[in-house]
């Protein structure tokens, strides 16, 4: 999320000091910015987890290995986690060994505090009210690609940087289709229209061939000087332009109809 997104959002203190009076008179909007602001540390939180296993994984002396495309660490955070506390506890290896997986340890059941105080906190509070009001339409978007149903997707990677919509809670898919386009998630979505979840690059491609003419790719004769040319060109059979280049296999070139600029100009 942008630093100008994150400040627009409230404080982390303001999250914790909420209560359900509070929550009970505010509206979906209202309320999902909060929810927004809390899924921002999650992610924060989570992230620096991430780091501090790989950081144990290293001091265990494990290497990355590569699976497919990608390269791994051997073990899984709990293996690591459960290998480095049984080190420290059994007095595995040198003091120095075993320092620097205490201070990992250490790191990481930190980071277990913050997300427990999260979740029984700010966390909890939300997610009640949002049970006692049987739920409410809520909207994730994931940079130039699909617009989800807020963080639920199972689609959506670890990885998958989603930004909240607040602004959009509660209101319907309709509302949410004018306001950020055509491409609802089919998993989060899969009754909505068809065109409501075209690719973004498909509806921009699909604008641009409208404003096409029909002789674009269209193959032409091109007598013997015209092939000559370095440039070769010819006039369209379809709208009559003329100078329309030809491709090195003898298709017009895309183009737009004859007389279409300078309409668009006037």
């Amino acid at each position: 999320m942008a630093d100008a997104e994150l400040d627009a959002l409230p404080s982390l203190d303001a999250a914790f000091a909420l209560t359900a009076e509070q929550l009970a008179d505010m509206t979906p909007p209202e309320i999902d910015v909060f929810n927004a602001r809390v899924d921002v540390e999650t992610r924060r939180i989570e992230d620096q987890r991430e780091r501090v296993w790989g950081r144990l994984q290293r001091a265990l002396g494990e290497k990355k290995v590569r699976r497919g495309r990608t390269e791994q660490w051997p073990l899984r955070p709990d293996e690591a986690e459960e290998k480095a506390r049984r080190a420290v506890r059994e007095g595995t290896g040198s003091e120095l060994y075993r320092a620097d997986l205490s201070k990992a340890l250490e790191a990481l059941d930190a980071l277990g505090a913050e997300m427990v105080r999260l979740n029984q906190g700010p966390r909890r509070v939300l997610d009640d009210e949002w049970d006692r009001r049987g739920g409410w339409s809520r909207f994730g978007v994931v940079p130039g690609g699909h617009i989800h149903k807020a963080t639920g997707c199972f689609t959506l990677r670890i990885t998958t940087r989603l930004n909240w919509r607040p602004d959009l809670s509660g209101r319907s898919d309709a509302d949410a289709v004018a306001e950020l386009g055509p491409y609802l998630c089919s998993f989060c979505y899969p009754d909505a229209p068809t065109e409501w979840q075209k690719n973004p690059e498909d509806v921009k491609q699909e604008e641009k061939r409208k404003e096409e003419c029909g002789g674009s790719r269209m193959r032409v004769e091109l007598n013997e000087r015209m092939r000559r040319r370095a440039s070769p060109s010819a006039t369209c059979p379809v709208c009559g332009k003329e100078g329309v280049s030809v491709t090195s296999t003898g298709k017009l070139r895309v183009h737009k109809p004859k007389g279409a600029d300078k309409s668009a100009k006037g």
